[in-house]
């Protein structure tokens, strides 16, 4: 090659290097996409500081897709909260019958008890259900022999 070739070639060679790195670079980034407390989206190539209460935020692909989604520490915070509360309900409920009845032998009683109303009360409903079963049956056999008599009338 000629010198004045090499010349020519030689910025055109590193620009196109620094372009070729530079794209490598660009695609190794991923962009990060964010709402911030009011309701504004941000996009950037890094996550929003601990600190800065983001509602959600996102990573996206080369195409703008959503790939990854995190929640922020509010939300966060409200779980945990929601899950206390869960418990500080337990335990009032805990206290509230311990309040009413004495030992857990007594608890026990009572639960079995209630067990027992609730099954006998079932069994009589069973049986209502068959005693109505059975007077439907009659009632029919009863409308079926009319209907059979009334026939051999007729003839």
């Amino acid at each position: 090659m000629k010198l004045g070739t090499i010349k020519l070639l030689a910025p055109i060679l590193l620009i196109a290097m620094m372009i070729s790195g530079q794209l490598a670079h660009a695609e190794s980034k991923k962009i990060i996409k964010w709402v911030d407390a009011n309701g504004v989206t941000h996009y950037g190539d890094k996550p929003p500081m601990p600190d800065v209460n983001a509602r959600q935020s996102s990573v996206l692909n080369k195409q703008g897709v959503t790939i990854d989604r995190t929640n922020n520490k509010v939300e966060k915070e409200a779980t945990v909260a929601e899950e206390e509360g869960v418990s500080a309900n337990q335990k009032r409920y805990d206290q509230a019958l311990l309040a009413t009845y004495a030992t857990l032998e007594e608890i026990e009683l009572a639960r079995k008890r209630n067990v027992r109303i609730d099954e006998l009360t079932l069994e009589e409903l069973k049986q209502r259900r068959r005693n109505m079963q059975t007077e439907s049956a009659e009632q029919f056999d009863k409308v079926a022999l009319q209907k059979m008599e009334q026939q051999i009338r007729n003839q």
